[in-house]
């Protein structure tokens, strides 16, 4: 039995990459399930989607930057995060999963020059130890 996270994997364009404050977080993804069994996604897992990233959220007090995102529907469904988004930029002395923190708390939004900007994801499955 194979237990991981289930994430949509992202990669940021260049002009998105720029906007990071702090280190930049490696693997930027969405996650949707944590701690879950391979064999209940498997016909999830290689799926193409659309993603919207629709603003910049900031908190510099806990040292964190996220793209809040929309996805379709139906992996809204499956998303244990309240506000789907993207770690992608923290500092040393901070963990990144303090972003769903952040995002049920305070924190300074910036909208992009867009309204947003649409990537591609594809859906993958980051196993742990088995």
């Amino acid at each position: 039995m194979i237990k991981g996270i289930l994430w949509i994997k992202v990669s940021l364009p260049e002009d998105l990459k720029k906007m990071a404050k702090y280190e930049k977080i490696p693997h930027t993804h969405i996650t949707l399930q944590f701690n879950v069994e391979k064999s209940a996604f498997e016909h999830l897992i290689g799926k193409e989607l659309e993603i919207k990233i629709i603003a910049l959220c900031e908190n510099d007090e806990m040292g964190l930057q996220a793209f809040l995102v929309e996805i379709p529907e139906e992996y809204k469904e499956i998303c244990i995060n309240k506000f789907p988004h993207i770690s992608f930029s923290n500092r040393l002395d901070t963990i990144p999963f303090k972003v769903n923190e952040m995002l049920e708390s305070r924190y300074f939004i910036t909208r992009l020059d867009n309204d947003f900007v649409c990537l591609k994801g594809v859906v993958e499955f980051f196993g742990f130890f088995s």
